[in-house]
């Protein structure tokens, strides 16, 4: 039964899945006979998230409880198996629910394409949390694969220019924090980050990441130094902590330009 099995999942080697197992067990039992009880998990947990995403990658149920509990065949947290591609509205809630991003750093690498989709997820205001996580998974995921996102410059600079959601603007500014800059609306994305110091409804975080960015433009436009930082200096007053340093910051950075 077992050997019919494994050649019943050669298939499906054409496509490919990132199985994440999120029981809190690190094997799963041993298969008596076909849809007999297996051993129970230390953990007592349910063993049911590596059927789901079986389920929703198209294998017919038979199927899907065999690989999920066909002996030796195990469902680790950092594994990848050929199976269907994953949607991405999954991958974000996986991992908005386990809040394990390393996981998936290698699936991206692979799958570099779906950074797109990602994007797409926050430039179309998907409803919490697909929105909010979108954009934090693509401010860590810039760190280890900048020129996959730098190609999205153009996309994450108008969705700044239309997005009020803070988290959002405050993740985004991260991810083009870590890109080069382009000549792409320049003057209507300074004048964005101007204003982010400006608003005090704006978050500190987003204030400090705004005048980062800012310190660059200056490095390539001298003459906006003294304008930029006297309204840095103007809003500082009762600020946090890190508004300071965030000025602070500024001024180090740019100490090079009169």
């Amino acid at each position: 039964m077992v050997r019919k099995f494994r050649r019943n999942l050669l298939s499906f080697s054409n496509k490919k899945l990132f199985l994440q197992n999120l029981s809190g067990c690190s094997s799963v039992g041993r298969v008596l006979v076909w849809g007999a009880r297996s051993r129970r998990f230390k953990s007592c947990h349910p063993d049911n998230s590596s059927y789901r995403l079986l389920r929703n990658a198209g294998l017919s149920p038979a199927l899907s409880l065999g690989l999920q509990n066909l002996s030796g065949f195990s469902l680790s947290s950092r594994q990848f198996t050929t199976f269907a591609i994953m949607q991405i509205t999954d991958i974000v809630l996986e991992i908005r629910n386990g809040r394990k991003f390393s996981d998936y750093q290698s699936y991206f690498k692979t799958h570099s394409e779906q950074i797109g989709e990602l994007i797409d997820l926050v430039q179309n205001k998907e409803k919490y949390p697909l929105e909010e996580y979108s954009s934090w998974i693509l401010s860590h995921l810039v760190k280890s694969q900048k020129e996959e996102v730098q190609v999205f410059y153009n996309n994450i600079v108008d969705l700044l220019l239309e997005n009020e959601n803070q988290s959002v603007r405050r993740n985004m500014l991260v991810v083009i924090l870590n890109l080069k800059l382009s000549a792409y609306k320049e003057s209507e994305f300074i004048d964005l980050l101007i204003s982010y110091i400006q608003d005090y409804e704006t978050k500190v975080a987003a204030q400090v990441n705004a005048m980062y960015i800012l310190a660059k433009f200056v490095l390539l436009y001298p003459d906006l130094k003294p304008e930029i930082l006297e309204i840095i200096e103007l809003h500082a007053e009762k600020k946090t902590y890190s508004y300071d340093a965030g000025r602070r910051k500024f001024i180090h950075l740019t100490r090079r330009i009169q």
